[in-house]
């Protein structure tokens, strides 16, 4: 089973155990959906605890989510700081719309097909979601995600192509 981000706990809301999460996922309805199997682990990631999501609730960044198992603050307040997960294949995502897991990794090539580096992270700017790219130097750029720069992704050969503009990889 390989599970993807969707938050962190940040804290907790009234008395029934409703967790705050700081979300990281586009899909919340669909994830947090009453009946869903939602799993909280620690950093360490040893503990892993499957939860099934009882109601949830959006607010800006943050879901609200209650689940079967904790009906009690006291019983959730061990798992403030916890990261919240789902199963991947749990949704089926549109055609030209990838998981940010699967992004980080690629290898980013250029239109002659020089490779420029490896993504360390999508990031989510205001404006667009970002691509962080570290050459082999160490020094990292961004890309922009979006379809001025971003020419083909091929997640099973984990590349990325990319159309480089000046001043982009300073």
């Amino acid at each position: 089973m390989t599970l993807v981000l969707l938050g962190k706990i940040t804290k907790l809301r009234g008395v029934h155990g409703e967790f705050k999460i700081y979300s990281s996922t586009y899909f919340s309805r669909a994830r947090y959906k009453k009946g869903k199997t939602i799993y909280l682990s620690n950093d360490e990631g040893k503990t892993t605890l499957p939860l099934t999501v009882k109601s949830h609730h959006q607010d800006g960044k943050f879901d609200y989510v209650t689940s079967e198992e904790i009906d009690s603050a006291n019983e959730a307040e061990k798992y403030i700081n916890y990261s919240v997960y789902a199963e991947k294949d749990d949704i089926q995502l549109d055609e030209d719309t990838y998981y940010f897991s699967d992004l980080e990794g690629c290898k980013v090539i250029d239109e002659d097909n020089k490779e420029l580096g490896t993504v360390l992270s999508v990031e989510e700017f205001p404006a667009q979601i970002t691509l962080r790219v570290i050459k082999s130097n160490k020094k990292t750029f961004f890309v922009p995600f979006v379809e001025e720069y971003i020419l083909n992704v091929d997640i099973e050969s984990k590349t990325i192509q990319i159309h480089v503009v000046e001043g982009m990889m300073e």
